[in-house]
């Protein structure tokens, strides 16, 4: 089944993708380096994106966090294409019939997702542009790490391996109030977890220019943007995180002044319809 994916991920290698600008070009992207900017939204700004703006065009909230991330990345890089590495949690159901409910762990998936952002498209627009792209990927991307290190074919590890390596790493790790709330053994700890890195030692090489981590907590969205000092400065980093909450909150403004609900055509995946032909039949309905 793996074998069908392959010319998917493949196709990554066939765009040409802009570096992302920085202001230290000479700069050693290390884990020393790491600094962070933070940025959340209000209680009530949170509670629209996670109730209100899902029925507007039936979508998950990675779509819409996903679609202001392209949104704001694209007008600061000047490129239509957005390549990022999107990390899940790792527990797809690869097989049907298997529980996973009693596994303990830290599990990931991580696959890259490009975007093509057209800059003129309005909010609506986009975040339908972008919820199709993701749900056209196969397998929720889980088969892309399957087929790097588990595939003993090396033709095909090697052409997964050679893919453009993804400059930004984004992960929605969901809403934690929720989880300490079910539990009386555990609560989030008040004291600084202290440096943050992905990598093992200081001096080694970080594999993004930018990590951008989300989470729910105190009723709130919270976004941690890490970047290197070596090579961003911490006004750029906070411009462009400033950016992306002013395009999120579009969104959110957008799908909640919407009164009646717009079906996408991957709502539909046994239908073989496009978004145009989806508009239409839709209009005939309303005529009716």
């Amino acid at each position: 089944a793996l074998a069908s994916e392959r010319q998917w991920w493949e196709g990554l290698a066939e765009r040409q993708f802009v570096s992302l600008p920085v202001d230290h070009p000479e700069g050693s992207n290390d884990g020393s380096s790491i600094e962070t900017v933070q940025v959340s939204l209000s209680e009530e700004e949170t509670r629209l994106l996670l109730q209100e703006v899902p029925q507007a065009y039936r979508t998950q909230i990675n779509d819409v966090l996903l679609t202001a991330l392209a949104q704001g990345v694209s007008a600061w890089s000047g490129s239509s294409d957005v390549l990022v590495d999107l990390e899940g949690h790792g527990r797809e159901e690869i097989l049907d019939g298997v529980d996973i409910s009693r596994t303990v762990g830290w599990f990931t998936s991580l696959f890259p997702v490009r975007f093509a952002v057209t800059g003129d498209l309005d909010e609506g627009a986009a975040l339908k542009q972008v919820k199709e792209q993701l749900r056209q990927m196969p397998r929720r991307g889980v088969g892309f790490g399957l087929l790097r290190y588990l595939c003993e074919a090396p033709n095909v590890a090697e052409a997964i391996r050679g893919l453009p390596a993804p400059p930004i790493q984004f992960n929605y790790l969901g809403q934690f109030q929720q989880l300490f709330a079910s539990t009386p053994l555990f609560d989030p700890a008040p004291e600084p977890p202290g440096a943050f890195a992905r990598v093992g030692a200081a001096s080694q090489r970080r594999p993004y220019v930018l990590e951008v981590i989300g989470m729910v907590g105190d009723d709130r969205l919270k976004l941690m943007w890490h970047y290197s000092r070596n090579l961003h400065r911490r006004e750029t980093v906070a411009a462009l995180a400033n950016e992306y909450m002013s395009r999120l909150r579009g969104l959110i403004v957008h799908c909640c002044s919407r009164k009646d609900r717009e079906f996408t055509p991957s709502d539909f995946p046994l239908a073989n319809l496009d978004q145009q032909k989806l508009a239409k039949l839709a209009a005939r309905l309303q005529a009716r």
